[in-house]
């Protein structure tokens, strides 16, 4: 069974945060656990793929992957109820877990949120 987690960048600091997602009564994105609950930026929310990358750091929504078998940095998205990364390939994606799944050396090297220079423009 995959671990359900979530992260987002607080609004008050800008640190991440992990835990389990809400929207409070007052409309605030709210990422809490069992001692904090954290208003956080909606854009920057994202979920816990379920995968770790060559170093055992958690793979979420938003990350920026390299592989030697990328032809370019990517990132992961969740599309059409699988998290897929873009990669040349001739639909312009494949799934995350066919690269982490195959020992590929997939790496988190950042985020779009504070690393987008990091997704090469072709």
């Amino acid at each position: 069974m995959r671990e359900i987690k979530f992260r987002g960048k607080r609004i008050n600091n800008g640190k991440w945060v992990y835990g389990y997602f809400l929207v409070n009564q007052f409309g605030e994105h709210t990422i809490c656990d069992k001692t904090f609950a954290a208003a956080v930026i909606p854009e920057t929310v994202g979920q816990f793929a379920g995968l770790h990358d060559r170093g055992s750091t958690d793979i979420f929504e938003g990350d920026i992957l390299r592989s030697e078998f990328f032809q370019r940095s990517a990132k992961v998205e969740f599309i059409d109820g699988a998290y897929v990364v873009e990669a040349n390939t001739s639909s312009g994606h494949t799934l995350v877990s066919w690269w982490c799944g195959r020992g590929m050396g997939v790496e988190v090297i950042g985020n779009i949120y504070e690393n987008s220079e990091l997704l090469e423009v072709e």
